[in-house]
């Protein structure tokens, strides 16, 4: 008679041998699922070239505007046709994913972009575009499609001092986008006077004017149109100049700038306080003997850059917080955050005061 233990000692490696085996057949399972799972992915990746095309579409303008070979504000002819790939992206969705399907819309829409940078590129090139009308009859003429051609529209406004007396104190507001702007002091009898460059579509300007308690408030904007990007490669274009009379009044002046670029030049403006934020973008102060403020000027800076020439002999005293930029002062190198007083600072009767928050920008300060 076999012994009970005998037999279940038999049994147990052979279950053991089962176990093994369908564990690796699991295993196999896995592995070739998932070798068809990334098999799929690159096939349906590599099967669609509609967006291969867009890529080297726009890197080759892009390749022609860095050598001068095509002007930057061809791209504001080509922002005005972003409706045709929501157009190509919804047949996209109706045709499937087949490859036929992909296929016809790549090629659908190969055809468009060439029509459409056939048609930027004559909106720049007047031979082009008569080549091209009298090649094609029904290809449009007279750069109905270039931004450039559109009128630059030129505007004065103008704070006559007539308009408000009792004025004690001034606060200028400028808060500007993309766009270059200088500011100045001079001897006119106007609170201000605006002279601006502009689109219908793009830098409109607009001034609010109040007046409360003696302070004149004048908050200067501009404004777009809906589709304005197509505007941003003519920016350089629209341009406004603030000229500032009557300084022997106190004033403030507060500066928000985005991607543009501005300077300030005050030989002898009553200056209070002066504040800028900017974004991206760049702005020079240039302030005389005369036109220090009484008060602090404090800067912010995001990624763009800022520059403060200042008399000579001008004592200092700043306040930082810095993150990765940096503050040059006469060619002294300031990081991090703390705090900087010059020698003479209290007893000088030429000094300044700053409040500086730097991101990742820079700023420059110099006195000669």
């Amino acid at each position: 008679m076999v012994n009970k233990k005998q037999t279940e000692e038999k049994i147990q490696p052979e279950e053991k041998e089962e176990v093994k085996e369908s564990k690796q057949n699991d295993k196999q399972k896995e592995d070739k699922q998932f070798v068809k799972e990334i098999h799929y992915i690159k096939e349906d990746h590599g099967s669609n070239p509609f967006g291969a095309f867009i890529l080297i579409g726009l890197g080759v303008i892009f390749l022609l505007n860095n050598f001068n070979i095509l002007p930057w504000s061809v791209w504001g002819t080509l922002w005005r046709f972003w409706p045709v790939f929501l157009i190509l992206g919804g047949l996209q969705i109706v045709l499937g994913k087949s490859f036929i399907a992909k296929w016809l819309v790549a090629i659908l829409g190969l055809a468009t972009i060439t029509i459409i940078v056939c048609l930027s590129l004559s909106s720049v090139n007047s031979q082009l575009e008569n080549y091209m009308h009298n090649r094609f009859s029904w290809w449009p003429e007279n750069s109905v499609f270039n931004l450039s051609e559109q009128e630059l529209k030129q505007d004065q406004i103008t704070v006559a001092k007539d308009a408000y007396e009792g004025v004690l104190s001034r606060e200028l507001t400028v808060d500007i986008g993309v766009s270059e702007f200088s500011i100045t002091d001079d001897d006119t009898y106007n609170y201000l006077d605006i002279t601006s460059s502009y689109y219908d579509d793009f830098g409109k300007p607009s001034l609010e004017k109040r007046f409360k308690d003696g302070v004149l408030s004048l908050d200067f904007s501009t404004e777009s149109g809906v589709f304005f990007f197509g505007r941003i490669f003519d920016s350089n274009k629209v341009k406004y100049d603030f000229s500032m009379g009557q300084t022997g009044i106190p004033t403030d002046i507060n500066i928000d700038l985005g991607t543009g670029k501005g300077t300030v030049n005050f030989d002898k403006m009553n200056l209070n306080t002066l504040n800028a934020e900017v974004g991206t973008g760049s702005i020079s102060f240039n302030l005389g003997q005369y036109a220090l403020p009484s008060s602090k000027i404090t800067i912010k800076i995001g990624t763009g850059s800022a520059k403060i020439t200042l008399p000579k002999n001008t004592e200092l005293k700043l306040k930082y917080e810095i993150g990765t930029g940096k503050i040059e002062l006469n060619d002294t190198e300031i990081k991090g955050d703390g705090n900087y007083i010059s020698d003479k600072f209290d007893s000088s009767t030429y000094k300044v005061e700053f409040d500086v928050d730097i991101g990742t920008g820079s700023m420059e300060i110099v006195t000669e």
